[in-house]
């Protein structure tokens, strides 16, 4: 016990002396809520408040009160009273000149919500916003139909309500530690992901998982000091990367994902996430169930017939597969089948397909162009109707000359009642796997070792002191 209470002291200190970035982003602003137009928000703090411009960090108004309302006005937000059931009282706050305003002038205190104007705890402790506290600051951005809540904060706290939600607090210190870097490297190359939208990244899974200051943890806060400032370059540039919960064996090449070539994300075979969670899984849908979630997709082929596998990439992954129905075929990604059924049903596309009730021993006889009877599989045979090739099903039973007069396709083949996925890993397999990084800190490598093995010819630079 006495050793997490050092430790929470330490970080504690470390975190409230934070250095600079020596010219590299140090604060990025992130979405995190929205308030309707006219929707009332409160934000708290233990300490009393400090409003700044955003850019300068020049104070606006000191004030004392640990709570404050505050309601959409226009293009502005006033604050409405910044005590606990008390009529607004302005003695206990100062004007950007020092001086106390004046009660009885009845001055309102309004704030632009054009994201220029920050709110931050006097002491540099936590904002309260809602059921949820955050480090630094808070400001708003109007648009056209809500009003945006925004994190203003120092990336390396960013990080601290990132790290925990990312990978478990458990895991050993070194794969904590190369995640950190993963997740900072990722950071620093995605800040421009909601540039049109007046802020740089989004709390969810679209970016990183972001949870404030609840979602931290004293050893994924302990991952994010002791790397301080340490990025993956490559190039001699900070690198987008990416990483996913279990390659499955197998990482991935960016390529066979977003269809661009980078040479530092190729695929590598990765038998430390074998035999860890999500490593294997299986996945059954009713033929019935696997043509509505098709159908919602906007791939209606009719009865779902057959899906076929028509090639895989290096790692083993789908890269394209035949969806057959009895109103044609369609050609998909493996990436494509995977967002129509949902991720984290398929959870990866390195998966095989195997069929439950369907026939694929039964024959049909049919005249050959040399006027020979011959039988053939059905599995395979296609009916050229003059415009494309499409496969045989129950509507086309009358274009095929059976030897036997009462044979029927009907009464001979039946269709899958069921199609079973068995997979291996979960994620788009690019990068690296958190449950292998786990597994190779527990063998002893250190976290520059787990992120040369799944980066291939990076660097990991301390470019933050």
């Amino acid at each position: 016990m006495k050793r997490w209470i050092y430790l929470i002291l330490v970080i504690i200190l470390l975190v409230g002396a934070l250095p600079s970035h020596g010219g590299q982003v140090e604060y990025i602003d992130v979405k995190i809520g929205n308030l309707g137009l006219a929707e009332e928000v409160t934000l708290y703090s233990d300490s009393g408040f400090s409003i700044y411009e955003k850019n300068t960090k020049e104070v606006l108004y000191e004030i004392a009160a640990g709570e404050l309302r505050l309601l959409p006005n226009g293009d502005e937000m006033e604050i409405l009273d910044y005590s606990l059931g008390a009529d607004m009282d302005l003695s206990n706050v100062d004007s950007p000149n020092g001086s106390s305003l004046d009660a009885e002038a009845e001055e309102k205190i309004q704030l632009a919500m054009d994201g220029s104007i920050i709110i931050g705890a006097q002491d540099d402790s936590l904002v309260k916003v809602g059921e949820n506290s955050y480090r630094d600051y808070i400001s708003f951005l109007k648009n056209s139909s809500s009003i945006l809540i925004l994190n203003h904060i120092h990336i390396e706290h960013y990080l601290m309500g990132v790290l925990a939600k990312e990978m478990p607090a458990s895991s050993p210190m070194d794969a904590l530690k190369a995640q950190a870097i993963a997740a900072r490297s990722y950071t620093y190359t995605s800040l421009s992901r909601h540039k049109g939208e007046g802020f740089n990244l989004c709390s969810t899974t679209h970016c990183q998982v972001y949870a404030g200051y609840e979602g931290e943890h004293p050893r994924t806060n302990e991952a994010v000091i002791h790397t301080f400032g340490e990025y993956i370059i490559y190039g001699g540039r900070v690198v987008n990367t990416p990483y996913h919960s279990n390659s499955g064996g197998y990482t991935e090449a960016s390529e066979n994902v977003w269809g661009g070539s980078l040479a530092y994300l190729r695929a590598v075979k990765d038998d430390y996430s074998l035999n860890s969670p999500h490593s294997s899984w299986t996945i059954s849908f009713a033929a019935e169930e696997l043509e509505a979630k098709l159908r919602a997709g906007g791939v209606d082929l009719g009865q779902l017939k057959d899906i076929e596998i028509l090639n895989t990439t290096e790692s083993g992954r789908v890269a394209d597969l035949k969806v057959i129905g009895s109103r044609g075929e369609k050609v998909l990604k493996g990436s494509e089948l995977r967002s129509l059924l949902g991720a984290n049903n398929l959870k990866s596309t390195l998966f095989t397909i195997s069929k439950e009730g369907s026939t694929k021993d039964e024959k049909v006889h049919v005249i050959a162009g040399d006027g020979q009877i011959r039988a053939v599989d059905l599995n395979g045979l296609y009916i050229i109707d003059g415009s494309k090739k499409l496969s045989a099903n129950n509507n086309d039973i009358l274009r095929i000359k059976s030897k036997d007069t009462t044979y029927t396709l009907e009464n001979k083949v039946s269709k899958p009642t069921a199609f079973i996925f068995d997979g291996k890993g979960y994620g788009h397999g690019v990068g690296m796997s958190q449950y292998g990084a786990i597994e190779m800190a527990k063998l002893g490598y250190n976290y520059i070792d787990i992120i040369k093995h799944y980066y291939t010819g990076v660097e990991v630079k301390n470019i933050g002191k």
